[in-house]
């Protein structure tokens, strides 16, 4: 993390975010909108669903930030990002359980596989 050296403020330094940041956060939004399309679980549908409202509050934010630039824009975009990136983390834990038993569904797909070309009918 970068420090601003003229407000010694850590947060300064990603405030108002960078292109590359804006771009995350709409790809964020982008992708977890696509991932809604595709799933019926009541539970990531909802994450899916706060991520995105939260990283499109994140670029409505730094936009405002942007236009009026100054204190109570700052500390409502440093909130927002902090709110957002708190449900990217749940969001992100979620995903990563689910990868992790698909990881098992397809090591028991590959050991049906292997046993079947081993032994394919007898």
């Amino acid at each position: 993390m970068s420090i601003d050296t003229a407000t010694g403020d850590a947060a300064s330094a990603l405030i108002p975010l960078s292109a590359a940041a804006r771009t995350a956060y709409q790809a964020t939004y982008d992708t977890a909108q696509l991932a809604m399309q595709k799933t019926a679980d009541p539970a990531l549908l909802q994450s899916l669903e706060d991520s995105r409202l939260n990283a499109a509050a994140v670029l409505s934010r730094d936009n405002e930030y942007r236009i009026q630039a100054n204190d109570l824009t700052y500390k409502a975009l440093a909130t927002q990002i902090n709110k957002t990136n708190d449900s990217l983390k749940m969001l992100q834990g979620q995903i990563a359980g689910i990868a992790k038993t698909i990881k098992e569904f397809a090591d028991v797909a590959d050991g049906i596989s292997t046993a079947l070309t081993l032994v394919p009918r007898i």
